[in-house]
């Protein structure tokens, strides 16, 4: 079954003219057309993790990650489908957002998520979604975190 995510990329007032325009992450940041993204990739191999880890946002229309030094807060979040969950940069320095899973859902690249910046994934079908900061982690070690996503 595919799985399908809608990205937008939304940069804070005070950054919007910063950057160098050829982020890598597949998001034309001046369009924000709303991609959505339809892969099969393989199921991932990390350890599992206890539901009483995940933060329950289920119901909620909005949910906030923040990406802070070196860790996403709250780093195991579980929504509805169809949720927005807004990426915010609220630490000093650039970070990103990478799947685990490659080509579940489209990276937010560090050029397009400096301090202060905003990314939002509107997850629209259910299941697991790993990632993590590649500049300060790895899918298993270091930042990185889960949604799930519930019907």
């Amino acid at each position: 079954m595919g799985v399908g995510v809608v990205v937008t990329i939304g940069l804070a007032l005070g950054l919007a003219a910063c950057g160098d325009g050829g982020g890598s992450s597949g998001v034309d940041v001046a369009a924000a057309k709303n991609p959505t993204v339809e892969t099969t990739g393989p199921k991932s191999d990390l350890p599992e993790v206890p539901e009483s880890k995940y933060t329950d946002e289920t119901g909620k229309a909005t949910v906030e990650v923040a990406a802070v030094d070196n860790a996403f807060e709250p780093r195991y979040t579980k929504v509805s489908k169809d949720t927005d969950v807004v990426f915010t940069n609220k630490g000093a320095v650039p970070h990103n957002v990478v799947p685990a899973t490659k080509g579940q859902f489209v990276e937010i690249s560090a050029a397009d998520f400096a301090p202060g910046a905003q990314a939002t994934l509107k997850f629209t079908k259910a299941g697991t979604y790993a990632y993590y900061c590649s500049l300060h982690g790895t899918a298993r070690l270091g930042m990185n975190g889960r949604i799930i996503v519930t019907e």
